[in-house]
């Protein structure tokens, strides 16, 4: 096979991939029976999760948006103008594991790859932000307890839940988030959230799977797919394992 041809079948198994795994998990999210009830979107680019986070919560509930971009806010302002989201608060600004004024490095033209864990060059923007804590942000809200938390933050998930430890120790809400292969492997992201009571799984074939299963199915995976979805349930909870299939 020519080399083009090749990525190009590379490109599109890993398109085919995302967009199977974005379905199963927002019908994760609208089996867990979340109507009147308070979720997060940290990272929440254009709104995808946002909106139909506001179709769960329903009219009593309330959505609380995470993103520090401010094209992408002034994005979700539009969103929520436009399609009535009118429990969907937006904040401006990113989540870590203490307060600080910072640079979010973003390749030219690609919004949803911002990060800052990579470092800045000629084909990145840099763009001045201010990151606080889940649990500053939640200390005296009266929209608490907060139920479920998405997070896709290129690589800051831990330093995210870190900053939220009391909210999740509390709360305990479902957690979705993604992670790099590298933070999985032997790393802290998981004995961390382990330590506050969750169990893991992440999906496969439509089914929640313990992640103790992902080295032996790792190789029924997309090739070069160097992240993963995960959802991370409180240990109460985690002997519920819905078919996501069945829920969709």
């Amino acid at each position: 096979m020519p080399v083009r041809a090749a990525r190009f079948c590379r490109h599109r198994e890993r398109n085919c991939h995302a967009a199977r795994t974005e379905r199963e998990e927002l019908a994760f999210l609208l089996s867990r029976k979340l109507q009147g009830h308070t979720v997060v979107d940290v990272g929440a680019n254009r709104g995808s999760y946002s909106y139909w986070m506001h179709k769960a919560v329903g009219a009593q509930g309330n959505v609380v948006a995470f993103e520090p971009q401010p094209e992408l806010t002034t994005y979700l302002q539009d969103l929520r103008a436009t399609f009535g989201l009118n429990q969907l608060t937006i904040v401006p600004c990113g989540l870590s594991s203490h307060p600080e004024q910072t640079n979010l490095v973003r390749p030219k033209n690609h919004w949803g790859a911002a990060s800052l864990h990579i470092s800045p060059n000629e084909h990145t923007d840099i763009v001045p932000i201010s990151l606080t804590t889940l649990d500053d942000y939640f200390a005296n809200s009266s929209m608490r307890p907060i139920r479920f938390l998405k997070a896709d933050a290129q690589g800051h998930e831990l330093e995210i839940f870190r900053g939220g430890e009391r909210v999740l120790r509390e709360d305990k809400p479902d957690l979705l988030f993604e992670a790099y292969d590298h933070l999985v492997d032997g790393g802290e992201l998981f004995p961390f959230l382990e330590s506050l009571g969750y169990d893991g799984f992440f999906l496969f074939e439509g089914q929640l799977t313990p992640i103790s299963r992902l080295a032996e199915l790792r190789p029924r995976l997309p090739r070069k797919v160097s992240f993963f979805n995960y959802i991370f349930l409180p240990r109460r909870n985690s002997q519920i394992q819905p078919s996501i299939r069945a829920a969709a």
